[in-house]
């Protein structure tokens, strides 16, 4: 039976084995003939003055097979390279403009952008249109989701997130030097901020584990030096140093200068004896810590911090989709969705602060309260 198992379109029920079944002589579509007895006309006669003609339904594993196929060719050709025109450089076949240099290779770029060489007018529009989409057509879809969406979501100058979100879609790592710098700047201070990047993108899961990493860090930090005796001897040096010179500065004729220089060379002293006299502990903790601080952590978040934004930018497009994706307001959900947190990355930089501090002077205060 050449209709079995597609449904009516009157009733939608299947047709199966011994069905009276009679198709329409204008455009072909199937139907019982009972149906078409009660409601005297074909259930598609309205489209019938737009020439339309009725297919057989695909079943869905064609269609699975279709968009696959589609999904196969689309990455295919993505990933196929193309030569700038203009300074040479190698670029995805799907860019509109050069990643280099940013000029339109691609016909749909010229389209938006005008003449960019004569116009600078024109020109500004299409470094406009690079920052906003990362050189790649706003329709074009990443993972389901497309340029465009992605680019509300990050808000901002968002081409360079699109870029790296279809780096990621390639199932390759994309660095970020924010996330990076972020917690890198432990490599110049004794603070790290690593927080405050994942803050300001709204990763507040990751951001909050970042910031229980640095407090227990900060903790063991704290028991290892009341732990060890040359560590008190170094803070009482520390202390008489500071009171004789401040003894000394007060009396008339000082030379504060000389006072000064006296001190730190002292402190020198004090921090150089303290090292040589400390325990295994302290030295193991002290190179360890400045590993995982100056070097683990800023490269952990480097390589994958682009990683969860990625997928958590996915997962609230989605999300933002299932609810409002016939709204005329869909993009400007995604939006606010999105974007960045000045105050949430701005809290989360005096945590890190008051995290430091705390440790710091945990020792000494456990010490004036009588627990050490």
């Amino acid at each position: 039976m050449r209709y079995l198992n597609v449904p009516c379109s009157y009733c939608g029920e299947l047709f199966v084995d011994g069905d009276d079944i009679v198709t329409c002589p204008v455009c072909g579509t199937p139907q019982h003939r009972t149906c078409w007895q009660e409601h005297g006309c074909c259930a598609n006669a309205p489209l019938h003055d737009t020439g339309f003609a009725w297919n057989t339904p695909k079943t869905e594993e064609q269609k699975k097979k279709e968009e696959t196929a589609v999904s196969r060719n689309e990455k295919e050709n993505s990933e196929k390279i193309t030569q700038c025109p203009f300074c040479g450089a190698q670029n995805y076949a799907n860019e509109l403009y050069c990643s280099a240099c940013h000029e339109p290779i691609h016909p749909n770029a010229s389209a938006r952008a005008g003449s960019p060489l004569e116009d600078e007018e024109q020109r500004e529009l299409m470094y406009q249109d690079f920052r906003t989409y990362g050189g790649f057509n706003p329709q074009e879809k990443v993972d389901d989701i497309s340029v465009q969406e992605y680019a509300e979501y990050v808000g901002g100058k968002s081409g360079g997130y699109v870029r790296r979100f279809i780096i990621m879609s390639r199932n390759r790592l994309a660095w970020n030097w924010a996330a990076f710098w972020a917690a890198g700047v432990a490599l110049i201070s004794s603070i790290s901020l690593g927080p405050v990047w994942f803050f300001y993108r709204k990763l507040n899961k990751i951001g909050i584990l970042f910031l229980c990493i640095l407090f227990a860090m900060g903790a063991i930090g704290a028991a290892v030096c009341v732990a060890d005796p040359a560590y008190w001897e170094y803070m009482d040096r520390t202390k008489e140093l500071y009171f004789d010179s401040l003894v000394l500065a007060q009396q008339a004729g000082a030379d504060v200068v000389q006072i000064m220089d006296d001190m730190t060379a002292n402190m020198s002293i004090a921090v150089q004896t303290y090292a040589e006299n400390c325990s295994k502990v302290t030295q193991m903790w002290s190179y360890i810590s400045t590993g995982i601080y100056s070097y683990v952590l800023p490269i952990l978040s480097g390589f994958f911090a682009t990683g969860f934004y990625f997928k958590k930018a996915k997962g609230d497009i989605l999300s933002v989709r299932d609810q409002y994706g016939q709204s005329p307001d869909y993009m400007q959900r995604i939006k606010q969705k999105g974007g960045v947190s000045v105050p949430a990355a701005v809290i989360s930089a005096v945590a890190c602060i008051l995290i430091y501090l705390l440790m710091q002077y945990l020792p000494l205060v456990l010490r004036a309260v009588g627990i050490v």
